[in-house]
This record gives C-alpha cells, sequence and structure tokens, in this order.
C-alpha cells in the first residue's frame, strides 16, 4: 500500500481476504498430503487407511472451497472509510463501527487459539455497550473458537483486532492508515 492511500484519510481503503486463502490452501495441501502419506504407509491398518482418506479428502474439498473464493468476487473483510470501519468475520457477522464509536486505536499482541500469538496487532476500543450492541454474536457456533483473538476485553472497552495476519496489508500500514482515519474522524477525547 502506498503512502499516499494511507494519508488520503478521504480515500476508502478495502482489504480482501487474499492472504487469508493463501493461507488456507497451504493448510489444505499439507493436510491432503499427510492423508495421502498415511494411506501409503498403512499398509494392511484400515484404521489408517480411512484416516488417510478423509484427510485427502478433507484437504482436497477444503482447497476446493478456498480455490472458489478467490476465483469469484468476495465482499472485502475491512474497509476502512471517512464514515466507518467496516467488518465482516466469514460465517459469524458484518459490522460498522462509526469513528465516533472509536476511543483509540493501539498495537497488542495476542494470543490466540492453541497458543498462537499475533504481533503488533492493530486495535480500535470501542465501548462495551456498543460491543454488546451491534457486534456481538450470541451463538457459540457462529462466533467459533476464534472468537476471542479478534474481541479482547479492557476494562469497560473492547478491543476489536484487525489482524494484518489475514489481510493483505503490511501491519505498519494498516495501523498508520486505521490511525490516520481516527484523528480526522474520531470523536474528540473530553478534557
Amino acid at each position: 500500500m502506498d503512502a499516499a492511500a494511507i494519508a488520503d484519510v478521504s480515500r476508502t481503503l478495502s482489504f480482501g481476504r487474499e492472504k487469508l486463502a493463501q493461507k488456507n490452501m497451504i493448510f489444505a495441501a499439507i493436510a491432503g498430503a499427510v492423508g495421502l502419506l498415511a494411506v501409503v504407509v498403512a499398509g494392511r491398518d484400515t484404521m489408517m487407511t480411512v484416516v488417510g482418506w478423509g484427510l485427502m479428502a478433507f484437504g482436497l474439498g477444503f482447497f476446493g472451497w478456498e480455490l472458489s473464493k478467490v476465483t469469484q468476487k468476495q465482499k472485502p473483510l475491512l474497509v476502512l472509510t471517512p464514515k466507518a470501519l467496516f467488518i465482516r468475520i466469514e460465517g459469524a457477522t458484518e459490522f460498522a463501527i462509526p469513528w465516533g464509536e472509536v476511543r483509540g486505536v493501539d498495537r497488542i499482541d495476542i494470543v490466540g487459539v492453541r497458543g498462537a500469538v499475533f504481533k503488533s496487532v492493530t486495535v480500535v476500543l470501542v465501548d462495551r455497550v456498543f460491543y454488546d450492541r451491534v457486534i456481538h454474536v450470541d451463538s457459540f457456533f457462529r462466533r467459533g473458537p476464534g472468537w476471542d483473538s479478534f474481541f479482547v476485553p479492557l476494562g469497560d472497552q473492547m478491543q476489536v483486532a484487525l489482524h494484518h495476519a489475514f489481510l493483505p496489508v503490511p501491519a505498519d500500514d494498516l495501523f498508520a492508515a486505521v490511525e490516520a482515519r481516527y484523528k480526522a474522524f474520531g470523536a474528540v477525547p473530553a478534557t
């Protein structure tokens, strides 16, 4: 992303799922390869053969699913406009956070599912009341196990994480773009 796009706060920036799709396709290929290896090594072990075929089917199916998302136009995962941040979490929710609802912008390290550590993640702070009213999904199955990696409590506020690891933008550029728009359009802090 060029510096002009980051600095031009009147410009709308959209970030798709290309990087996420790439990571998922690699995972799917590895699952399929492990399945193939299990079938080859299994010999007469029926259980290992079944597991191997299952892994191959999963890997091929998941790879095809992600490939279809790459080849067909998808809604972006994050859009920054002069009015709001628009966030889409696939399979769970889509919501907008008007800049007037943002209480701050920061960077934090987040420990995710299975101990994965996400370094220097851009977060926007919103009041817990706004989170409960607009963002929170009241279904564990739709939220999934990674929900806490995107929404981190901080006192009476929630930190909404904008994971550069899943977006096609470097961490520093994402932070700069969000911070510039917050400073231009966010609420004036009380003195």
